[in-house]
């Protein structure tokens, strides 16, 4: 299995700090070297919002296929794809799945034999 490019970035991170900082001398040198690790920060800023954005998607979807057992309304998507707004959006979704879980689980406990409840069940836990 390959490492996942927030896992490099986090390892490239990791030997910049901890081995070639201490071993850069000149000023030139060392401030080229805390913007490199400043670009690295914001690519890992800028890839937890891409992550974020994935499981709310995950959880939109999971929610859309439990519509059944939905428990209120799916919240409006953001309008940008900031990384306060996606998270805020997520809280919301989250929410509502919580409220599905147990509606879900009194479906089940009603009739055991539901695979469409079953399987929804597993998405929404999965998706959380």
């Amino acid at each position: 299995m390959r490492p996942r490019p927030s896992e490099i970035i986090a390892g490239v991170r990791t030997v910049l700090g901890d081995t070639i900082a201490p071993a850069v001398e000149g000023d030139h040198a060392r401030a080229r070297l805390h913007e490199v690790r400043a670009v690295l920060a914001q690519i890992d800023w800028d890839n937890a919002g891409f992550q974020l954005a994935e499981r709310a998607d995950r959880l939109r979807d999971a929610l859309r296929d439990a519509q059944p057992w939905l428990a209120g309304e799916l919240p409006p998507q953001p309008a940008t794809r900031e990384y306060a707004a996606l998270e805020e959006y997520y809280e919301r979704l989250a929410a509502v799945a919580v409220a599905t879980l147990s509606r879900l689980r009194t479906a089940r406990r009603l009739e055991p034999d539901d695979d469409a409840a079953a399987a929804s069940h597993r998405a929404l836990l999965r998706a959380l």
